[in-house]
């Protein structure tokens, strides 16, 4: 996708991409201020189709790409034990940032909204042995 403009219209940094998974949750993640220099990491898992649409500050579309994507390679895997520390850290889009953690087996959820200048968040895992635990962040994009 290239940013670009015209004479009525410029488009304000930072800039956006969002992603929008087949059967799956959309997400936006800002992807750098200078339109000749935009980095996009991929989290959405092996598999997945995605069509993506380039945002900037203001939330003005510079379009929907035309094709569908798929993500190749692997999965990022973390094993954690019980009472280990899990350290979630973000960036990107603008503050406060809010917090959800859901665990499988033990059906607990954690959502909370951190500090105003707060980046991080350090989970002590409470849940059990052998589940599944998803990490994820909720940002205000423009």
């Amino acid at each position: 996708m290239i940013v670009s403009h015209s004479d009525d219209f410029q488009p304000q940094p930072p800039f956006y991409i969002m992603a929008y998974e087949v059967s799956g949750i959309a997400t936006c993640q800002e992807i750098g201020m200078d339109p000749d220099n935009l980095v996009w990491q991929v989290d959405h898992a092996t598999g997945s189709q995605l069509l993506l649409e380039m945002v900037d500050a203001n939330g003005v579309s510079g379009g929907v790409a035309p094709a569908l994507y798929t993500i190749q390679g692997t999965a990022d895997v973390t094993a954690i034990n019980s009472c280990d520390p899990l350290l979630l850290s973000f960036g990107g889009g603008t503050l406060p940032y809010s917090v959800t953690i859901v665990t499988s087996l033990g059906a607990a959820i954690t959502n909370l909204t951190l500090g105003d200048e707060d980046n991080a968040y350090n989970w002590i895992d409470r849940a059990d042995p052998d589940g599944i635990l998803i990490g994820m962040c909720y940002i205000r994009p423009f």
